[in-house]
């Protein structure tokens, strides 16, 4: 799986496969980037690229809620529509 954002590629994984814990990483330098896993609901904690952690929420609708969630922690606009 991957995203590309603003320049970024990024790559990320799921954990565990079973789409509740991912690690996205930098393509180009290996460098982890963030980590996420679902907390329940429509709610994701994620560990952003500063290493602050925070909740998101994502909406329901989102077919691929680790797509939005790397977007976000980049900052990019880039979301499923």
């Amino acid at each position: 799986m991957g995203v590309t954002a603003d320049g970024w590629q990024i790559d990320v994984y799921d954990v565990n496969g079973d789409g509740d814990s991912f690690v996205a990483v930098c393509h180009d330098t290996g460098t982890t980037v963030g980590a996420f896993f679902h907390e329940g609901g429509s709610w994701w904690r994620v560990r952003m690229p500063s290493g602050t952690v925070r909740g998101m929420w994502v909406e329901p609708r989102i077919a691929e809620p680790w797509r939005d969630i790397v977007h976000r922690m980049l900052g990019t606009d880039r979301r499923e529509p």
